[in-house]
């Protein structure tokens, strides 16, 4: 992997422990111009990159649960911590394997329910008290995309392409920002209006 990319996904992430959102955004987009431009930026062989890269992301991924700490609601910490751990275990057993498949079976769902929660927070203006079932339902709601995301990269190795309006569309980290973005703004603003 590249030695300038190297550093700049150690320091750049830092930015989220003062920027939770901004930061967040600045680690993935890294991670995703890494993973598009492997090549041209000089980087290992793939699994070397491979095992470079998942730990660069742990790195940043642990940021955001030090954040996640801070939350006031109990639960939500309990479930990002939870869902931390979760995908800790499974970086642990690819790093002792190398078998990529494990990366699906433990997916980083963490990061999509991180941030959802935190934007809904923001555009809600407080922290709602959210029901047990409703959470589950976020739960699955942040998982599809991610999953999606994980087949695509570490089962099928290849692009998931959909047909809309008569174009191919790659599903991939763009449209899964937005695909978070979009509900948890409604959300958002569901609670906010909720609230008055």
């Amino acid at each position: 992997m590249n030695p300038f990319i190297i550093l700049l996904r150690l320091v750049l992430p830092l930015t989220i422990l003062r920027f939770p959102i901004i930061g967040g955004a600045i680690s993935v987009w890294l991670d995703n111009i890494d993973w598009h431009n492997m090549n041209f930026l000089g980087s290992s062989p793939f699994g070397e990159y491979q095992s470079i890269d998942k730990a660069l992301d742990m790195y940043y991924l642990s940021l955001l649960a030090f954040v996640g700490l801070r939350f006031k609601n109990l639960f939500v910490r309990n479930l990002l911590i939870s869902l931390f751990l979760y995908r800790l275990i499974g970086f642990i057993f690819f790093e002792i394997t190398h078998t990529q498949q494990l990366l699906f079976v433990f997916p980083n769902i963490f990061e999509n329910f991180f941030f959802f929660y935190l934007i809904l927070k923001k555009v809600a203006s407080y922290e709602p008290k959210i029901s047990v079932w409703m959470f589950g339902f976020f739960l699955i709601l942040v998982s599809i995309p991610k999953m999606l995301q994980e087949y695509s990269m570490h089962i099928v190795q290849e692009p998931i392409v959909v047909a809309l309006a008569g174009t191919q569309h790659e599903l991939g980290t763009n449209y899964q920002i937005a695909y978070i973005l979009i509900f948890s703004i409604a959300f958002g603003l569901w609670y906010r209006k909720k609230r008055k």
